[in-house]
């Protein structure tokens, strides 16, 4: 009996420990997680307040993305092609080119590598993100964003995931996830306040062929003009003279700084499908196309808009029998909202694996340092030994499983707790042809990573 007791307590105390050291060392990965997550903060946040200037988008959205789609910078792409973004190729991309497998099969159903973007800077292609959200040809997909609070990192979180951007059904939970966790949305806040220490020289972009500079709340068409070293009468020409050069400007509101075109120039794009209700001026300042040639392509007077879902021409010759439908009342389109000048409420994080005290430090410097926009060494991320396992910290929501149909390919996502085995067994699928399947070489599988199953 006396045996049997202390065989007791030595179990008991044995359990006991290896649960305090497996406490001990998830804690520490977690740890080393949050250096590498800091690190990247440090090297990216600039650009992603640069963006957030130029097109809109939350700091705090384009770090939260960047850090979910490179594992915090430690992906194939952004550590051989500094694409944080997985931009692929396209049709018209004509720079340099990296390949890995990701969601092509060939007609046999074996995966076959994928063509993505490479970039010489990563400033680059967190312009081609900002970009891909921006494009006109999106509009109706994404556009609606752009009206959204740009301090709400929330709504943007979860209007984001409802445009369609990711599949993964919890990819909103884990982008606010992280902003809160490393506190992404005060770099939003500060952006936001010393928006007008930002020159609109560092926010110029090209919309078909055309420089053009969203303003920010409050800015004038003549302020914009005047940083470019611009006559205003002519900036206002430019766009048609829909505004006073004194006239104070709704947030993204774009501004042309040359003669629009009088088409659209981009090959793949014939027409526009209206979805909102907007006026021959909006589409005009949209595409940066000039409105009256928009309307002498359609076959329209200046009296006349496009009805709600018209079909807008863009470019080329209309056909005998083709015809815009016009609106019978007066388009009222949807504005910019003005952002708030309250900070949401910090909503706790649900969390067994705290920031430590000297993460969180260096992540207050680091929040706290003031923008710079010219630091190319500010690229560079702190690396942390390949040894150093990486696991994702809790989702706060609950039962994130994910299983994806698409066609007759079914996906499911990786959960805590899942081998290769079981999900062998729960999709009926043998081990080797789920590692072929996915081009696994071993049995190593990471939360949160896509596996096809069938």
């Amino acid at each position: 009996m006396k045996h049997i007791k202390s065989t007791l307590i030595f179990l008991f105390l044995l359990f006991l420990t290896t649960s305090l050291l497996a406490q001990k060392v998830t804690q520490g990965r977690m740890d080393s997680l949050d250096q590498q997550r800091i690190a990247y903060i440090n090297a990216f946040k600039d650009l992603a307040v640069l963006e957030m200037y130029k097109s809109g988008i939350p700091a705090s959205i384009t770090l939260a993305q960047g850090l979910l789609e490179t594992a915090s910078g430690t992906s194939f792409l952004a550590k051989t092609a500094n694409n944080h973004f997985g931009m692929k190729c396209g049709d018209l991309w004509d720079g340099e080119k990296a390949y890995k497998h990701d969601d092509e099969f060939d007609k046999k159903g074996n995966p076959i590598k994928s063509c993505f973007r490479s970039y010489s800077d990563p400033a680059d292609n967190f312009a081609d993100h900002s970009d891909f959200l921006r494009d006109p040809q999106k509009h109706n997909r994404y556009g609606s964003l752009f009206l959204l609070d740009p301090l709400d990192y929330v709504i943007w979180s979860t209007s984001l995931q409802a445009s369609g951007y990711s599949p993964v059904g919890h990819y909103s939970a884990r982008l606010i996830e992280h902003i809160e966790r490393y506190r992404l949305h005060e770099l939003d806040y500060r952006a936001w306040d010393e928006r007008h220490k930002m020159s609109p020289k560092n926010r110029m972009v090209t919309v078909n062929g055309v420089n053009m500079v969203r303003a920010v709340e409050g800015e004038t068409l003549g302020a914009i003009a005047a940083a470019y070293g611009l006559n205003a009468t002519k900036v206002s020409e430019y766009n048609e003279n829909h505004w006073d050069k004194d006239e104070s400007l709704i947030h993204g509101t774009p501004i042309y700084l040359a003669e629009k075109k009088a088409r659209w120039e981009a090959t793949e794009l014939e027409f526009y499908f209206s979805q909102e209700g907007k006026s021959m001026f909006e589409i005009s300042q949209l595409f940066g196309v000039k409105s009256t040639a928009l309307r002498q392509i359609n076959g329209v007077t200046t009296s006349q808009e496009p009805a709600l879902k018209a079909k807008v021409r863009l470019q080329g010759q209309r056909l005998a029998k083709e015809k815009m439908a016009v609106a019978t009342s007066k388009i009222t389109s949807p504005v910019a909202l003005k952002p708030r000048n309250k900070k949401p409420p910090m909503r706790p994080i649900q969390s067994d694996y705290p920031i430590n005290s000297r993460n969180s430090a260096q992540l207050n410097r680091i929040l706290d340092n003031p923008f710079n926009f010219n630091a190319a060494s500010s690229y560079k991320i702190a690396k942390i030994a390949d040894s150093t396992p990486v696991i994702e910290q809790p989702i706060t929501e609950a039962n994130y499983k994910e299983e994806r149909t698409m066609g007759s390919l079914i996906f499911h996502e990786v959960e805590k707790g899942d081998t290769l085995m079981n999900i062998c067994r729960k999709f009926g699928v043998g081990l080797a042809d789920l590692r072929k399947l996915n081009n696994i070489p071993n049995d190593t599988i990471q939360i949160g990573q896509r596996l096809r199953v069938k």
